[in-house]
């Protein structure tokens, strides 16, 4: 990114795009520096220094193209390879992640009958009064035959239904910021809306949002509850952070497991459905009522297990990823302070405990 507030981030294209933002500088290879290991290097703290020198402007920073093609890159040939290596299994990890989610969906949609099922918008329909009293609203789109196609679809699941509200426990903690800690912040836009991953910020405490108030807990579900991020649902894989009041934050406290939940939010109906109750125009939202209320089946136990292995493991393989990239980017800069072959001894022996 050359502008913006993520300037200087970089990162690969592993497939053909048609096009890319104009905040963004394209570097097509045109010579011997793998661009593998040019990607890793930029993001390394030692390839970070360097971009933050050319950056220019305080309110909108901006960083001249000119300058990027200037910037000095290493060239220690083995070590490359090795790094290329590495991006690409962590790339690799990350493809079996996504199988992993796929298959939960698969498993949760065909026990639910509901495999094949597809939103279908219908142009005309109608619906009586004494349901818009009861709903108090009088948009057309809340009263969707789809939305209601879903919730038949969950009530009529032969094992029988329950709702959030009656399985999970409502995380509505408040905390008191102290002003010099250093906390490690989840906003909505910190969460992957394709995997789930969070990227979270390290924020003073006297430079919080107002909005940060929940304490979160290692097996919170956190919800997006802003239309923009819709599908920005994750479970906290640690303790330690500090999320915003736009998610609803729920906590297992019943017959169904976390994972089974996750499956059921992630997946195209609680998607879909979660466009009916949406309130406001320019900042549409839902309310964590419409969210606590929503019909969830009661997958029997083993069907819940394989959920949640297929959840757990997906996770886990994201996080192998993500921890080869970093021990990439850490052998660069081994390379950097000390030498190339240390740098490759090291980068092979953590590689093969990570990926053990």
């Amino acid at each position: 990114m050359r502008s913006g507030a993520n300037v200087g981030q970089c990162a690969i294209y592993l497939e053909d795009s048609p096009a890319i933002s104009m905040s963004d500088t394209l570097i097509i290879q045109s010579g011997d520096l793998n661009p593998f290991f040019l990607t890793i290097f930029l993001n390394t703290k030692h390839g970070k220094a360097l971009i933050e020198r050319g950056k220019y402007g305080s309110a909108q920073p901006h960083i001249a193209p000119p300058f990027l093609y200037q910037i000095p890159g290493p060239s220690w040939e083995h070590l490359q390879t090795e790094i290329e290596k590495t991006y690409l299994r962590s790339k690799e990890l990350t493809e079996l992640s996504k199988t992993r989610c796929a298959e939960t969906q698969i498993l949760l949609l065909s026990e639910l009958g509901l495999a094949d099922w597809q939103p279908k918008h219908t142009l005309a329909f109608a619906t009586d009064y004494a349901s818009m009293q009861r709903a108090e609203r009088i948009d057309a789109d809340y009263f969707q035959p789809k939305y209601e196609d879903i919730e038949k679809g969950i009530r009529n699941y032969s094992n029988g239904h329950t709702s959030i509200r009656n399985e999970f426990e409502q995380n509505t903690s408040i905390f008191e910021i102290e002003p010099e800690k250093l906390y490690r912040y989840v906003e909505i836009g910190s969460v992957n809306v394709s995997t789930g991953e969070i990227v979270e910020e390290e924020v003073l405490g006297k430079d919080l949002p107002a909005n940060a108030k929940r304490v979160l807990k290692k097996g919170d579900i956190v919800i997006s509850k802003v239309r923009t991020y819709r599908g920005a649902i994750t479970v906290i894989q640690e303790d330690g952070y500090v999320g915003s009041g736009a998610f609803c934050v729920l906590r297992e406290n019943g017959k169904i497991d976390k994972e089974t939940l996750l499956a059921c939010l992630r997946s195209k109906l609680f998607l879909t459905w979660s466009w009916k109750p949406n309130t406001g125009t320019s900042y549409p939202t839902l309310d964590d009522d419409d969210i606590l209320d929503f019909p969830i089946p009661i997958l029997p136990k083993e069907k819940q297990s394989g959920i949640k292995q297929n959840v757990d493991e997906s996770f886990n393989l994201r996080k192998r990823a993500k921890d080869l990239l970093e021990c990439a980017k850490r052998a660069v800069e081994i390379a950097i302070e000390q030498d190339e072959q240390t740098a490759i001894d090291w980068l092979a022996s953590v590689s093969q405990v990570i990926d053990a």
